[in-house]
């Protein structure tokens, strides 16, 4: 039995072979096959063995570049090198009828063994928007505020794009850790190592009583108690059962989940940037 490439694909470099590509490879095989089958009526005049003419060679150059240009996209190399060394003999004056039937047969052999061992995935059309989002999937604000979440955002999309709901809760709950970092900067509250220990010093800090709350403050104070309460339920709901293996998540459950730390980051996008620094 053949075995698959030991290719290290990483979750941004799947799915780079779309549809198109695979068509356009499909139709300059059927392209380079009707050409190999045009030979049999020159064929009848002459002999196999017959050199094609330079025009017939150049055009033929041509289309296998075009070829070998598709082949590389859908990542079999077997394949690709197949049809390179074929463009090579493109050049050489002798090269025959017989000689194009054969490598082209070559060709297609290759490329039948080699797609055994490729996996093509189908992303839901409704799904795309979170793979190749057009702009940001957070909004340009929380990209520029907190530029460490982006890629953790990216990676969440995408993971919802591929039906990996428990993975896009994972990297949700990062984004929701840079957020956190960013809240307790603002409040000037030291590192903690625990969302747990983040949301006492924060609920500290609401507990204290009104009279030594300056103005400030009082007017921030709804503003993080909303927080603190997206916080409690997030780590209570999402976060432990996540990091704890308790659960796994659907696509979408995961979306749900991405949509509400969507609503947190932009609150807090609308307040501070990563640093705690007040943007307004």
């Amino acid at each position: 039995m053949m075995q698959p490439y030991n290719w290290a694909w990483s979750l941004s470099d799947m799915l780079k072979v779309n549809v198109a590509s695979l068509v356009a490879f499909v139709a300059a095989l059927a392209e380079a096959q009707g050409t190999v089958k045009g030979t049999e009526l020159k064929w009848r005049g002459g002999s196999p063995r017959t050199p094609l003419d330079e025009n017939f060679r150049t055009s033929l150059k041509a289309m296998m570049t075009r070829l070998a240009g598709d082949v590389q996209s859908l990542g079999v190399p077997v394949t690709e090198a197949a049809i390179r060394r074929f463009i090579e003999k493109c050049g050489e004056p002798g090269l025959s009828y017989q000689n194009l039937a054969d490598s082209n047969q070559d060709i297609l052999l290759r490329l039948q063994d080699e797609l055994k061992s490729v996996s093509v995935y189908y992303i839901e059309r409704e799904k795309t928007k979170y793979y190749e989002p057009a702009e940001p999937l957070f909004g340009e604000e929380v990209d520029a505020r907190f530029p460490s979440a982006i890629d953790d955002i990216i990676d969440a999309g995408r993971c919802i794009a591929l039906a990996s709901g428990t993975a896009s809760v994972f990297h949700s709950m990062r984004v929701m850790e840079v957020g956190l970092k960013a809240l307790g900067h603002s409040l000037k509250i030291p590192y903690a190592p625990s969302w747990g220990s983040y949301i006492k010093q924060i609920n500290s800090k609401i507990a204290v009583k009104p009279r030594t709350k300056g103005i400030r403050w009082k007017k921030d104070e709804p503003f993080y108690r909303d927080v603190v309460g997206d916080l409690t339920a997030v780590k209570l709901a999402w976060r432990n059962p996540t990091m704890h293996i308790v659960k796994r998540y659907s696509p979408d459950e995961a979306e749900e989940i991405f949509r509400a730390v969507r609503t947190f980051m932009n609150r807090l996008a609308s307040r501070f940037d990563e640093n705690g620094k007040r943007i307004n």
